[in-house]
């Protein structure tokens, strides 16, 4: 048995489906219209069989907006942790809102959290779990796989370290010839970064602390 769609309601289909055809590459159904009932639907295919059933219907017009229980988000497999970093900064670059930016989580998958345009959160994940000790092997997680937080320029990164160790949180520094893990952070012409890394388990905190030093950097 395998899942064979997921759908969803939209207040623009067509909106919808233009952005899982621009950044996934999924092709659409020939439209659905049913005007009895003022439906309209597409099925969206994605490689590997897997479809996504975007729906519209006159009388359902509340939007998603925060966690609520239900459909928490869906996931789909971009090949890549580089093809993760590139359609992230590609996506941000198009004013799409990141919701998480590309890292490796507790449970060893390397991925990002987008928005699309009805506020659904779409993670983006490489194909394979990362090779870290992960709960897929050992049945624990390891909070101490060493994650990306930030990465810049050597005064940045520091700031960002001293900040993190003011709120308990152990972070070290490490310097990249070319950096890679987060192409949108990294130093003018990508060359010389220094990056800050946290525990795992120490990762959400520090998302926090750091988007309040990125946010006032961009003030």
């Amino acid at each position: 048995m395998h899942i064979e769609h997921i759908a969803i309601w939209t207040n623009d289909i067509e909106k919808l489906k233009e952005f899982y055809i621009k950044y996934f590459g999924c092709e659409a159904s020939a439209r659905y219209e049913n005007p009895r009932k003022r439906y309209s639907s597409y099925f969206l295919s994605f490689d590997g069989g897997a479809r996504l059933e975007i729906m519209k219907r006159e009388d359902i017009t509340a939007s998603r907006i925060g966690e609520m229980t239900g459909l928490a988000h869906f996931s789909i497999a971009v090949g890549s942790d580089d093809t993760v970093d590139k359609l992230t900064q590609k996506m941000e670059n198009d004013g799409v809102i990141i919701d998480s930016w590309p890292r490796t989580t507790g449970d060893g998958y390397y991925e990002s959290v987008v928005l699309d345009p009805d506020n659904n959160k779409v993670e983006i994940m490489s194909a394979q779990v990362s090779d870290y000790p992960d709960s897929h092997e050992t049945g624990i997680i390891d909070k101490n796989i060493p994650v990306v937080i930030f990465s810049g320029d050597s005064f940045h990164a520091n700031m960002v370290k001293n900040l993190l160790e003011n709120e308990g949180i152990v972070a070290y520094i490490t310097n990249e010839i070319v950096g890679t893990a987060l192409p949108w952070h990294i130093a003018p012409g990508g060359f010389g970064a220094i990056k800050v890394t946290v525990a795992s388990g120490d990762y959400e905190r520090a998302k926090i602390i750091v988007g309040e030093f990125e946010n006032k950097l961009n003030e």
